[in-house]
């Protein structure tokens, strides 16, 4: 992992405290991953080698068990934390899939998931 531990698997505080900011972000505030890129950019906190965080970059990270200790790492974030992290961001996943999935199939009542078509969304 190339953000939060160093070499010798040592939290570092300020990249630590980045990741608790996001997860209240993702979590509290309802931001998406993009947004919390975008503020990110805008505070001029990048990855450990400068780059920008993608929105790809950045859930791979919030989805690594290692954040909450799993391996025998110190946890930087709690595992319910983390768990919720997980489910959310598996959430929003399966809606953008899903939105895709609208976008390029046939007629609507094909394109539109049987369970939206039965709740009457």
């Amino acid at each position: 992992m190339n953000y939060v531990y160093d070499p010798d698997g040592q939290v570092v505080a300020s990249e630590a405290e980045t990741i608790r900011e996001v997860a209240v972000k993702i979590l509290d505030e309802d931001m998406s991953l993009s947004a919390v890129c975008q503020d990110l950019a805008s505070r001029g906190l990048t990855r450990r080698d400068g780059t920008p965080w993608t929105t790809q970059t950045l859930k791979r990270l919030l989805l690594d068990p290692r954040l909450a200790g799993v391996g025998g790492l110190t946890p930087v974030i709690g595992r319910d934390t983390h768990d919720d992290l997980v489910s959310e961001l598996g959430i929003r996943q399966e809606e953008v899939v899903e939105g895709s999935r609208h976008r390029t199939r046939g007629p609507l009542d094909a394109r539109t998931p049987a369970r939206v078509r039965q709740s009457g969304r």
